[in-house]
């Protein structure tokens, strides 16, 4: 048994019977093996056409610690990729959400104004649910820009329809009153007319019967 630490006497000691025993048993193997408070990994191989056996054993947390400092590398990678992806992922939330989320209100909030001229700016070229909210936005912006014009006309041939309404009105009632009046006139000169035939007609009357008394 030959050993790459020199400790063959250490591993042929009374406990490691075991270890012995595997080595002796098998070609070649690798495992693991306590010894004391000590856990060894124990790699052994038998030379070809000989009765020796080659034996590398190494302290396992000697073993394990390049994979621990690799496993601390990586995590730590692991843990800078990470941040930085987090920073890229709320750069691109922010400006494919946030952003266009407050030109949507910033737009919404002229248009409560009355102010309809103002469109929402389509700033990705790639179509998601904002860029379909956004050209809905705009689509109602239009109708409602259409509809208010459509009223305001509307308003304005109203407006002028019932001023045209309000001076027919006021002529109508200048043609009564006029009208009126030339009735009140001519009612009053018919009953002047009637009263000077009722006293030409007593008149006559009362000559007739003059007459009659003369003759």
């Amino acid at each position: 048994l030959g050993s790459s630490h020199n400790n063959e006497a250490t591993l042929a000691e009374q406990g490691n019977e075991a270890l012995l025993q595997r080595i002796a048993t098998e070609t070649t193997g690798t495992f693991t093996h306590s010894q004391g408070k000590e856990e060894l990994l124990v790699v052994f191989k038998h030379l070809q056409r000989t009765d020796w056996a080659f034996v590398i054993d190494q302290s396992l947390d000697h073993t394990l610690q390049p994979l621990n400092r690799i496993f601390r590398v990586n995590v730590a990678g692991a843990v800078v990729i990470l941040l930085i992806l987090s920073l890229l992922i709320m750069q691109l939330f922010h400006r494919q959400i946030v952003q266009r989320l407050r030109d949507m209100l910033r737009v919404t909030m002229t248009v409560r104004q009355g102010d309809f001229s103002p469109r929402i700016t389509v700033t990705s070229s790639i179509p998601d649910e904002i860029t379909e909210l956004t050209d809905s936005f705009n689509t109602m912006i239009a109708q409602l820009e259409q509809t208010v014009g459509d009223l305001q006309e509307e308003i304005g041939v109203r407006t002028q329809a019932e001023a045209i309404l309000a001076d027919h009105q006021g002529n109508l009632e200048r043609i009564i009153e006029e009208r009126s009046a030339a009735l009140q006139k001519e009612v009053e000169e018919r009953q002047r007319t009637e009263e000077r035939l009722v006293r030409a007609e007593k008149l006559e009357m009362i000559g007739t019967l003059a007459g009659g008394v003369a003759h």
